[in-house]
């Protein structure tokens, strides 16, 4: 019988300061996270994983046109 992971932690974090969760229109979002597993047991090894990402809203005109969205991220193991 082979045992194999059985426990990990994981952290985050997320900065939001747009004008609006739903729908924004100007602002920014950052988040990021990570997570480790720990070699355990018969594992052979350990391992770990972290993401980041980002999204800038700008408005082109006034209040309700239109507005430029440009998002990035990434993920790493």
């Amino acid at each position: 019988m082979r045992i194999g992971r059985l426990a990990g932690a994981t952290l985050g974090l997320e900065l939001d300061r747009t004008d609006d969760e739903a729908v924004p229109t100007m602002g920014w979002k950052l988040d990021a996270g990570a997570a480790a597993y720990p070699q355990v047991f018969s594992s052979s090894n350990a391992f770990g994983t972290a993401t980041a990402g980002g999204s800038l809203y700008i408005p082109l005109m006034r209040a309700g046109g239109p507005h430029l969205a440009v998002r990035a991220g990434g993920d790493m193991a």
